[in-house]
């Protein structure tokens, strides 16, 4: 069935949801995981710097866990400097030939939501795999 699982991480306490799901779900498949990272149109809005230690942080977290379930597992950076968050999830799905993509609707803020579309929604218009949404 699904054989290369994608997983979105952001280094938020919601994000242990999706990776307990891509972890459990890959073990019982049989299934290798790629552990995503996206920095947006303008990190500096957001973050302090792009690739920060945090980021490296919740990436290797994020990597570790799904590990820790003997699932084969690699990471990835990936910075959108001219893209929407959602065309560079599914750019990282094509290059891992990923099968499925395990993301989670995020809330933001009014004017973070008015610069930048729904990573979920755009998942799941544009995304030739399966996408799978955590609650």
């Amino acid at each position: 069935m699904f054989r290369r699982i994608l997983v979105t991480v952001d280094g938020t306490e919601r994000n242990q949801k999706e990776l307990k799901t891509a972890a459990e779900l890959a073990a019982a498949l049989g299934a290798s995981v790629h552990v995503v990272h996206v920095e947006g149109l303008v990190p500096s809005a957001w973050d302090d710097e792009i690739n920060s230690p945090e980021t490296s942080r919740a990436l290797q977290e994020g990597a570790d866990q799904i590990a820790a379930a003997g699932v084969s597992v690699t990471k990835e950076f990936v910075h959108a400097p001219e893209s929407t968050f959602s065309a560079m999830i599914i750019e990282a799905a094509d290059r891992f030939g990923a099968d499925l993509i395990v993301a989670a609707p995020r809330q933001h803020s009014l004017l973070r939501s008015v610069l930048e579309p729904s990573v979920s929604v755009g998942l799941a218009r544009h995304s030739k795999v399966a996408v799978l949404l955590v609650p």
